[in-house]
């Protein structure tokens, strides 16, 4: 979504907006909310693209959204034309496989590595990963030397590369990516390995990656940048995941490959870099689980909690968009704002800080707080919310229709300075677990006008003043 226009004056106002938020998306996502197909082509019939739905709203560029399908159709190519090398486990620096349902180290003997160099393109492949549904989550950490593998030459040759095109998630024995259901993509981080996890390695995809099934589904899990753009890496590289088999326990054995494709030039100084900015802060918890996940309670009724902070200088917005775990979220709001921008008594919500608090009444109470502000003078612009921008759709898993929460795009503006958002959570009565582990957050990927920089890449974890 490039541009550098800048946001419209007129705030949102959500008194009378409501109505006409949940017309307007009600609109632009009613088609494509039954599916069964999450590879849904995205070129008509005719072979023309068809322009995503949200690609027509303000301030998105157009040229960037139509390279989803060309993305898309350039990875497919490549993996059609590899050939593929056994490769030795000498290639990683180090390797790590793991269960985490089971708490268990697996033996990175039991796995292959197959590389493929074709042209421009480094592809990976690791596995088989034999699943069977039910839930079991293996996990993939390694850290490869480029200059001792089989890359193509501008990887083994210089220190800095610009990527302008990957692909990462799991596919099946014939190199296709494989859609949500039947694999969830809890994490999948790529970039630099001298940065933190989440820090550095800015490409990425999560379960909702995906988009809709009519904006092109599980082909957003490639992507391309628009000419004169890149990813800046540095050697080595490193590739952190863990995904779920959500099928039904007992189903048919399904073997996957962990797969990493990537399409490197020479860093030239003239390439705009894309960086990235998240706001995967740690908020507070009764308790913390793993990946910088939090813990919700589900045997409590409803809850909130919410977050603010200072957006980087930032020159041009390529992408940005929410992330997060759904299964008991009643929504995600981002506004662009200070907190005395969003609340209208910024006291009355100061215990939920980045702390998650319940109470019966507590998200009404907190719209209604929101709705007051928004009827006074200079109020927040809602940015995104994650259940209208990402919506949902059904997918049958063997004969139960199942809801699956897709790509929540957001419109960050490149002259927004701060950001605050509101995450509600309503569980379902007699919800099967008693903690659930989320994450709630927004990423930013966007220019800066400045010299190529590697190292920890930019990352909102502390508190701001205001007043």
């Amino acid at each position: 979504m490039l541009h550098t226009s800048k946001r419209s004056p007129t705030a949102f106002n959500l008194g009378c907006g409501i109505f006409f938020l949940v017309t307007l998306f009600g609109i632009y996502h009613r088609a494509g909310r039954i599916s069964t197909d999450s590879r849904a082509p995205l070129a008509a019939a005719g072979g023309e693209v068809i322009l995503p739905t949200w690609c027509m709203l303000e301030h998105v560029d157009r040229k960037f959204c139509l390279t989803v399908a060309q993305a898309h159709s350039n990875f497919r190519k490549v993996m059609q034309d590899c050939t593929w090398e056994l490769s030795d486990p000498a290639i990683f620096e180090s390797e790590k496989v793991w269960d985490w349902t089971q708490r268990a180290w697996k033996n990175p003997a039991d796995y292959k590595r197959y590389v493929c160099n074709l042209g421009d393109w480094l592809v990976i492949q690791y596995g088989p990963f034999r699943t069977t549904g039910g839930g079991p989550q293996p996990g993939l950490d390694f850290v490869l030397n480029m200059s001792v593998i089989p890359a193509p030459e501008v990887m083994r040759r210089d220190k800095l590369v610009a990527i302008t095109e990957y692909a990462i998630g799991n596919v099946d024995g014939n190199g296709m990516l494989l859609g949500y259901p039947p694999i969830l993509e809890h994490h999948f981080h790529f970039g630099g390995a001298n940065g933190e996890i989440t820090h550095q390695m800015i490409m990425n995809n999560h379960g909702d990656s995906q988009c809709l099934a009519k904006d092109g589904g599980v082909q957003c899990l490639a992507h391309r940048l628009p000419p004169g753009y890149a990813f800046i890496l540095d050697n080595p590289v490193r590739v952190n995941t863990e995904f779920v088999d959500v099928r039904p326990a007992d189903s048919p054995l399904l073997e996957s490959y962990v797969m990493v494709a990537m399409k490197a030039s020479p860093a030239d100084p003239k390439l705009k870099q894309i960086r990235t900015f998240s706001s995967l802060a740690p908020l507070l918890s009764d308790y913390e689980m793993h990946a910088q996940t939090w813990g919700v309670r589900t045997d409590m009724g409803e809850s909130m909690v919410w977050h603010s902070g200072v957006f980087p200088a930032m020159e041009e917005i390529v992408e940005s968009y929410l992330h997060a775990h759904a299964a008991v979220m009643d929504d995600l709001w981002l506004f662009d704002g200070r907190p005395e921008d969003v609340f209208s008594d910024v006291d009355a919500v100061m215990f939920a800080f980045r702390a998650v608090q319940y109470g019966p009444g507590l998200i009404d109470r907190t719209k209604m707080n929101i709705l007051k502000r928004q009827l006074m003078p200079e109020p927040a612009n809602l940015m995104c919310s994650y259940m209208s921008d990402g919506n949902a759709e059904q997918v049958l898993v063997g004969d139960e229709p199942t809801t699956y929460y897709r790509k929540a795009n957001c419109r960050v503006y490149p002259n927004a300075k701060h950001w605050t958002y509101v995450i509600f959570f309503r569980p379902p009565p007699n919800y099967p677990r008693l903690w659930v582990d989320n994450h709630a957050a927004f990423r930013v990927y966007f220019t800066d006008g400045q010299p190529f920089r590697t190292g920890v890449d930019i990352r909102s974890d502390g508190l701001i003043e205001w007043g």
